[in-house]
């Protein structure tokens, strides 16, 4: 699995925030809620939703505890609905790989990535260690021939 290598500029999110360790499945039942609830945001852009990976937390958390925010790209943070939240990712260089099939082997999909391909390809992760799921026309939920992408920050 050779990652490509892009560019992505500064954007900004509005959705859903998860912090934890996802034991139990919890960013998945997020993204059930989200997908009824994102009519409520004004999304620039309706052809990505994304699942922003951010490894530092603010306020109290345990160790191993990361955020992650299910949610659409928004011009501004003028307009967040109730219980949502408004994210800014910055710009960074990534390493981008592809998961494909259904969601039951993401966690593999991960483990690869972060414990294989970055160390043979000579990458090195960004010191924020930020990581986002980007979700196109490409992912169909539940099906063999899904795909969808997974943008590791990179130094």
């Amino acid at each position: 699995m050779q990652p490509k290598i892009v560019n992505r500029p500064a954007f900004k999110v509005i959705g859903l925030s998860y912090v934890g360790k996802n034991e139990h499945g919890e960013i998945g039942q997020m993204w059930e809620r989200f997908n009824h609830q994102s009519q409520a945001v004004k999304s620039i852009n309706d052809k990505e939703a994304f699942g922003l990976c951010f490894s530092t937390v603010e306020g109290p958390s345990r160790p191993g505890e990361f955020e992650y925010v299910s949610g659409f790209e928004v011009a501004e943070d003028k307009a967040v609905p109730q219980g949502m939240v408004y994210r800014q990712v910055p710009a960074y260089k990534y390493a981008v790989f592809t998961h494909h099939g259904k969601l039951d082997t993401l966690g593999e999909t991960y483990q690869y990535i972060y414990n294989t391909a970055l160390a043979q390809t000579g990458l090195k992760l960004h010191p924020d260690k930020f990581d986002m799921e980007v979700y196109d026309e490409d992912f169909k939920f539940g099906q063999d021939n899904s795909k969808f992408y997974i943008y590791v920050a990179i130094e």
